[in-house]
């Protein structure tokens, strides 16, 4: 492969030599990156770090046209890129001194061969622009500290420079030393021709072309390698295309992909595809018109994949069908699929699915719909499963007082565990339309579904029935009023139907116990009752109120009742956006599990004027009577002010951020009661010199339980960014008071593009 990666740099150069209009490009960058981390209390350093990064890049580019375009043209790339980094860790265990210098060919070539009186067209492309990445923060004497209360200022404008010690074996993620380099090759190269006939030509090629076949062949390898990482890469992606077009739309395609890990060779595999039918080469369907109203589309593929793992042989023929029929008040379609799948040199799976779609028009205000299939799935160890569905439904009378729909449906399904079941579905529903009421909408809805069952020569049925009704009052255009009530009504005894077979289920749902999630239920009954208020006294505030009830009484076993009240508002203008939503459920979800929980959330945000924004934020969660209760209490506020220079082109000039966040929670775990706390205060400034450049700095005081016991942090920094400069500074420096523990990092960024 490396071979004829550099002979293909090799021919990108010499047509380059091709006397062309061109355009040329040469850029480089330079980075230089400098972290400086240490750590001490009063009695002694705990450790002492720092770290020095450097990349350098040169690239060359260049683009023409070959032959004045007469042929085609080029897009080509070559350059280098050098990086290396320094580091020293120091700790009261140990010293780690981490160094590492890499570098890495960085090129890119495309050639676009496109003779205008000749048949064919030519891609090839090579490339590898992958940069070098920086890995920080690896070495496992960074994790070693003891539990400290240095915040991590997420919420300040230093936040991407300094986080403190938060725990044990988190200043890792925190301090950003350079450990070690991700490098390596990340070679992506391929071609694709194509023969055939070709729009353009005025040699007459195209007559004699069109009597032959049109050919593509597409090839794409892609090698990734980097031994040198942490967790080492070496693999190797092969796949290569051959797809002819013959008379209309009957495609040939011949697929064949490698992988190849050098590392792991049990992640080795071979997978080869054959496909015939009408399927483009961008793996599109296409469809043979037969008549002005009938289509069909149909294809068949053969797949085999072998790999190193036993569990992951497989050989798989598939053969799919497709039709579509339109006409004027009607239209089917039908998408007939069977496939034969054999895995691990054993286990064979048979799948044929046959279904069909139809919809129609019964008038001006009537429409059908219907659906039947037969699905069929079997393997070679005995297992089956069958099932054939029939449903259709009917929406009738929609421009008069009342709509009515109707629907109906069968399913018979056989298994190779002795069972077998039948199962039928209907369902009667109607609903008031405007011409009935603009101020009352009335609705009804029965659906029923019986369950016949025959497992093992013994008969059983299962019955679940389900009444919904609903109503809203409209009086007026601000209020509305809203009853639902649900009845669920289930006899017998209820069996859950599978299959060993993936993805064979029935089309008809099954029952699920609501409460013990159980597939294998008996009698009961439910009923859910929801009122709700909508107000809209303005056109910006809305309040809603409701609640609901939720009763289910099983035969034979308790009865449970959820109960659950919300209440919202919410009102937004110009300057003032405010939100408030509170909920209380009371009740046992789950059969001998009963649990109350209060919620809410309320936010407000505003804008005084222009420069000035505030907003604030309060949110409480309860829950009792569970096996862990628990409570949590979070307020936050936060104001910023903005002064903005107004003469000359308007922009922002100076910003100051306050922040206070503070979290409360608690777990009462029988006589143990776990609680945490969190507060934290924050004042932070931008100030911006130049629309390009940035001075900010700040401090946070945080406490758990009292103002004695706190840490606090100071942070400063200033960047800029230009289009060929971009560097940075920042300082931080913490300390807690409760162990004396003392955090400073200093780091310095300077990115230049030439």
């Amino acid at each position: 492969m490396y071979v004829k990666t550099q002979l293909f740099v090799v021919v990108l150069l010499g047509l380059m030599l091709i006397p062309t209009d061109a355009l040329c490009r040469l850029s480089a960058e330079a980075e230089l990156n400098y972290v400086n981390y240490d750590v001490r209390d009063n009695t002694q350093r705990h450790l002492s770090a720092h770290s020095l990064s450097q990349r350098y890049s040169l690239l060359y580019e260049k683009n023409g046209k070959i032959l004045d375009g007469r042929f085609g043209r080029y897009d080509i790339a070559l350059g280098y890129e050098w990086a290396t980094f320094d580091t020293t860790i120091k700790s009261t265990t140990s010293v780690e001194t981490p160094s590492e210098s890499r570098g890495h060919l960085l090129y890119s070539g495309e050639i676009y061969v496109d003779p205008k009186e000749l048949p064919l067209k030519l891609h090839l492309f090579s490339r590898d622009l992958s940069r070098t990445y920086f890995v920080t923060d690896s070495s496992p004497l960074l994790g070693t500290f003891s539990s400290s209360s240095i915040a991590d200022p997420q919420f300040d404008a230093g936040s991407q420079i300094f986080s403190g010690i938060q725990g044990n074996n988190t200043v890792g993620a925190q301090t950003m030393l350079t450990t070690s380099i991700m490098n390596g090759q990340h070679i992506d190269s391929g071609g694709t021709l194509i023969m055939g006939v070709k729009n353009g030509m005025t040699n007459g090629y195209n007559e004699l072309l069109r009597h032959f076949p049109m050919l593509m062949l597409d090839y794409r390898d892609q090698v990734n390698k980097d031994l040198h990482a942490e967790f080492p890469v070496n693999n190797r992606l092969s796949r290569l295309a051959f797809v002819s077009l013959n008379k209309k739309e009957n495609w040939f395609h011949y697929r064949y992909v490698t992988y190849k890990d050098y590392v792991n060779a049990d992640n080795d595999y071979r997978e080869t595809q054959i496909q015939i039918g009408t399927v483009d080469q961008a793996l599109q369907r296409r469809w043979i018109d037969f008549t002005n109203w009938l289509q069909i589309s149909a294809d068949g593929q053969l797949t085999k994949r072998v790999s190193q793992r036993g569990n992951d042989v497989s050989e798989e023929i598939s053969v799919n069908l497709f039709g579509s029929a339109r006409r004027e008040k009607w239209e089917a379609r039908s998408f007939n699929n069977f496939t034969r799948l054999k895995e691990n040199n054993s286990l064979i799976t048979y799948k044929t699915t046959l279904p069909i779609y139809a919809t129609g028009i019964l008038g001006r205000d009537a429409n059908w719909s219907g659906y039947a299939s037969f699905n069929d799935s079997s393997t070679n160890k005995g297992d089956q499963f069958t099932t054939i569905n029939t449903n259709y439904r009917i929406d009738a009378f929609k421009n008069s007082y009342f709509t009515l729909n109707h629907g109906l449906g069968l399913e018979h399904v056989t298994t190779s565990r002795n069972t077998e079941a039948n199962i039928v579905s209907a369902s009667v529903g109607t609903t008031s339309t405007s011409r009935f009421s603009r101020q009352i909408a009335v609705g009804a809805n029965y659906n029923i579904r019986s369950y016949f069952y025959d497992v093992s020569s013994t008969s059983s049925n299962f019955i679940d029935q389900e009444i919904t009704a609903n109503a809203m009052y409209i009086p007026s255009d601000k209020i509305r009023f809203s009853l639902d009530q649900t009845n669920r009504f289930t006899g017998g005894r209820s069996q859950y139907i599978s299959s060993n077979i993936s993805g064979a289920v029935t089309s008809t749902p099954q029952y699920f116990d609501p409460r013990n999630y159980s597939t294998n239920s008996g009698s009961s009954y439910q009923s859910i009752s929801r009122f709700s208020v909508a107000w809209n006294p303005k056109p910006r505030l809305n309040a809603i109120l409701s609640v609901s009830e939720d009763m289910y009484i099983p035969s034979g076993g308790p009865s449970s009742t959820i109960t659950r009240v919300e209440g919202g508002v919410n009102y937004t203008s110009g300057n003032l956006m405010l939100s408030s939503r509170n909920t209380y459920a009371s009740g046992n979800s789950v059969v001998d599990y009963s649990s109350n929980s209060l919620s809410s959330e309320n936010r407000i945000n505003y804008i005084f004027n222009r420069n000035f924004d505030g907003r604030a934020g309060l949110t409480y969660y309860k829950a009792l009577g569970g096996v862990n209760p628990i409570e949590t209490f979070n307020v936050e506020q936060s104001l910023n002010y903005y002064y903005y220079r107004t003469s000359g082109i308007a922009r922002r000039l100076f910003e100051i951020n306050q922040s206070f966040v503070s979290t409360d929670q608690a777990v009462y775990n029988g006589p143990v009661n776990l609680t945490q706390r969190n507060n934290y205060f924050s004042l932070g400034a931008k100030y911006y010199p130049l629309r390009q450049m940035l001075v900010a700095a700040g401090t946070r005081y945080n406490f758990v339980k009292d103002f004695g016991s706190y840490t606090l942090s100071y942070y400063g920094s200033i960047g800029a960014q230009f289009r060929l400069l971009e560097a940075s500074f920042d300082y931080s420096y913490g300390k807690s008071v409760t162990d004396g523990r003392i955090e400073k990092r200093f780091s310095a960024n300077v990115k230049k593009k030439f």
